[in-house]
C-alpha cells in the first residue's frame, strides 16, 4: 500500500510540475516570504497616509478655532467701548426710571475694567487663544498710523480740534487701534474726574425743560465731541481686523476642503494599486496553492483518508479542526 502511495505522489507530482528537489520547495517559500513583507508594507503604507489624512485635518481645525477664538475676543471690544459710551451719557443723565442712584457710574467703571483686562489677554493670549502677532496682515491697523474709517464721517471729512483739551486732532485719529483705545480710556477717566468735580450739569430727568437743558449741554460738550470722533475709528478699525479673521476662517477651510480632496483622490489612487498590483497577485498565488493542495489532496487514495476523521472532514467541508 505504502508503494501504492508514493507511485501516486510521484504520478502528481509529474501531472502538476512540482520538483521533489527541496531547493523548489525553498524557493516557493521564499516568494510567498517576500510577498508577505509587500503586504505588510503596503498596510503600514495605508495606515500611514490615514494619519496624515487625519493630522491634516487636525491642523485645519486647530487654526480655523484659534482665528474663531481670537475673533470673538477681538469682536468683544465693540461691546465693552460701545457700553462705555451709553453710560458715559447716563452718568450725566442719572435717569432713576432706568438706573438706581450710583449704578450707571459702576457699570461705566465696570466695563472700563472688562475693557481693559480683554485688552491685555489680547496681547499676551492669557484668554487661551492666540494673539494678533500672529496675525502680521493686521500690522496696518494694530501697528501702524493711519485713518480708517467704515462708517461714521471719511477720513478725508474729518474736522480737528487742536485747541481744546478734549479736542480730536489729527494725531489722535491716525492712532493703532491698542493705543486708540487706550487713548480713550485716558479721556474718559478725565471725564469721570470731571463728573466727582461736578463740572457736568446732572438735573433730574423729570421734565421737558431738565432734559433738555442736559442734551444741550451734552451736544456742545468738547468731550462727548471727541467721542462720538474716537468711537467712529474705535469701531471702524474693529470691524477691518474682524473682517480679515473673518476672511482667514473662510481661507482655511477653503483650503482644508481642497486639502481633502487631493488627499481624498491620492488615498482612493493608492487603495487602488495597493488592491490591483498587491492584494490580486497574492490572491493568485494563494489560488495557485490552494488548487496544489486540492489536487494533490484528491490524489491521497479513499482507503488512508477514510481512516484519518480530521483529514476526511477536511475534504468535505474545507475545515480544519485542533
Amino acid at each position: 500500500m505504502i508503494d501504492d502511495y508514493n507511485s501516486k505522489i510521484e504520478d502528481l507530482n509529474e501531472i502538476i510540475g512540482m520538483d521533489e528537489d527541496y531547493t523548489e520547495i525553498k524557493r516557493r517559500n521564499n516568494k510567498n516570504s517576500r510577498w508577505n513583507i509587500i503586504i505588510g508594507i503596503s498596510c503600514v503604507a495605508l495606515l500611514g497616509y490615514s494619519i496624515l489624512v487625519v493630522f491634516q485635518q487636525i491642523i485645519t481645525l486647530n487654526n480655523t478655532n484659534s482665528t474663531a477664538d481670537i475673533l470673538e475676543e477681538s469682536s468683544k471690544r465693540l461691546y465693552y467701548v460701545q457700553n462705555i459710551q451709553y453710560f458715559t451719557h447716563e452718568v450725566i443723565h442719572q435717569d432713576r426710571t432706568l438706573f438706581l442712584e450710583g449704578e450707571p457710574e459702576r457699570l461705566l467703571n465696570n466695563n472700563i475694567y472688562m475693557l481693559k483686562k480683554l485688552q491685555e489677554s489680547l496681547k499676551d493670549g492669557s484668554y487661551g487663544g492666540p494673539t494678533f502677532d500672529n496675525y502680521p496682515e493686521l500690522d496696518f491697523i494694530l501697528k501702524d498710523t493711519g485713518c480708517y474709517r467704515v462708517e461714521g464721517t471719511p477720513c478725508e471729512n474729518l474736522n480737528y480740534n487742536e485747541t481744546s483739551l478734549f479736542g480730536f486732532s489729527e494725531v489722535v485719529s491716525i492712532l493703532p487701534l491698542n493705543e486708540l483705545i487706550s487713548e480713550y480710556l485716558y479721556y474718559v477717566h478725565n471725564f469721570i474726574d470731571n463728573v466727582k468735580e461736578e463740572n457736568y450739569i446732572q438735573l433730574p430727568f423729570t421734565n421737558k425743560q431738565n432734559i433738555q437743558l442736559v442734551v444741550s449741554n451734552e451736544l456742545n460738550d468738547n468731550f462727548f465731541k471727541l467721542q462720538n470722533e474716537l468711537m467712529d475709528s474705535i469701531i471702524s478699525k474693529t470691524l477691518i481686523a474682524d473682517d480679515y479673521l473673518i476672511d482667514h476662517i473662510r481661507v482655511e477651510i477653503q483650503k482644508g476642503k481642497s486639502n481633502s480632496i487631493i488627499l481624498l483622490i491620492i488615498g482612493s489612487l493608492l487603495i487602488i494599486f495597493v488592491n490591483f498590483f498587491v492584494f490580486n497577485k497574492v490572491y493568485s498565488l494563494r489560488a495557485e496553492e490552494l488548487d496544489t493542495l486540492v489536487i494533490f489532496a484528491f490524489y491521497i487514495p479513499p482507503a488512508i483518508f477514510n481512516k484519518n476523521e480530521r483529514y476526511k472532514k477536511f475534504l468535505e467541508t474545507g475545515i480544519t479542526t485542533e
